[in-house]
């Protein structure tokens, strides 16, 4: 596994548990929480490959929109139900069974949803923080692909072997560098005296 990977692993979890740790309506939160949910898991499956980019996109956007408008809740936790949803499926290709899988990737935001009844769970201060950790774990995966994309191609063009002439250095460009500190060490100690 790749840090991509497990960055979008830490994503799904913290965004799902951040998520739903808003303040809910009181009969709608599970809801929402399981639509999102199931409709990840259906929509998701068992993909050969998630892509990063499309899970990051909407969590940023849902953590922005939450940070800009506060008492959006009810979109925050389909998306928390459906980080949670990816989440089940990335621990199902990791190789857990299905129903142990679901029930661990839904635990942390209905644990999450029926604490934030409580005021003293998560100030807004607290969550208002959470968020904006998502909001850039978010903004890291979804440019994580495109970067290490970059990076493995500059390393693979480091890696081509230059031709046996450019391996060794002249002897000109030794004699100028050696005569270059020679006399430099020269000057600084006839500067000193």
């Amino acid at each position: 596994m790749s840090l991509v990977d497990y960055s979008l692993w830490t994503l799904c979890g913290l965004g799902s548990v951040a998520f739903a740790s808003g303040p809910a309506p009181a009969r709608s939160g599970f809801g929402a929480l399981a639509a999102g949910f199931g409709a990840a898991v259906v929509l998701v499956g068992r993909s050969p490959a998630i892509d990063p980019v499309l899970v990051a996109v909407p969590a940023a956007l849902l953590g922005g929109l939450q940070l800009w408008r506060p008492r959006l809740s009810l979109p925050l936790l389909i998306g928390a139900g459906g980080l949670a949803g990816i989440w089940s499926t990335l621990l199902q290709d990791a190789g857990m069974p299905v129903v142990p899988a679901l029930a661990l990737a839904a635990a942390p935001p209905v644990l999450s949803t029926l604490l934030a009844r409580r005021p003293q769970f998560a100030p807004a201060a607290l969550r208002e923080e959470a968020l904006l950790g998502v909001l850039a774990l978010a903004l890291l995966v979804a440019t994580a692909p495109t970067v290490a994309g970059g990076w493995r191609a500059a390393v693979t063009l480091n890696l081509e072997r230059p031709s046996p002439a450019l391996d060794t250095l002249p002897g000109w460009v030794v004699a100028v560098g050696a005569a270059s500190i020679a006399l430099g060490g020269l000057y600084s100690l006839w500067g000193r005296r």
